[in-house]
């Protein structure tokens, strides 16, 4: 998976490599995500929340904030399963599309309160 964040930025997402930022030439590994196996097309960037969310295969979805903060939802209760295909916003609602089905949650529990800049710092 590759988003674009900036014009000097990528996020890379990899199967057990986790997502790195690549700027010009210097190559990031982001703390936390060092591990994670990031389904195609994963990685997309929200800006109705100020973030990135990532889908993964096995380890839930993962939000990417400013200042390169995390969070992540997974486990039972959490989401019909922690395979996350994809992720949407519509209707003022999260949806995460999952192996074993939907889920939608209002943006007004998951919005974080930060800009995107951080995103492109390595």
């Amino acid at each position: 998976a590759v988003l674009s964040t900036s014009a000097e930025c990528t996020l890379i997402g990899t199967y057990d490599t986790g997502v790195q930022r690549l700027c010009g030439t210097h190559i990031e590994h982001i703390a936390g995500l060092e591990k994670v196996w990031v389904n195609p097309n994963g990685i997309q960037m929200h800006p109705e929340i100020n973030a990135v969310l990532i889908s993964t295969l096995g380890d839930g979805l993962w939000m990417l904030t400013d200042h390169n903060q995390l969070k992540q939802w997974h486990g039972a209760g959490t989401l019909p399963s922690d395979d996350v295909t994809t992720t949407i916003i519509f209707d003022d609602k999260l949806w995460i599309g999952t192996r074993n089905g939907l889920a939608a949650w209002p943006l007004a529990h998951i919005k974080p309160d930060m800009k995107m800049a951080g995103l492109n710092r390595p």
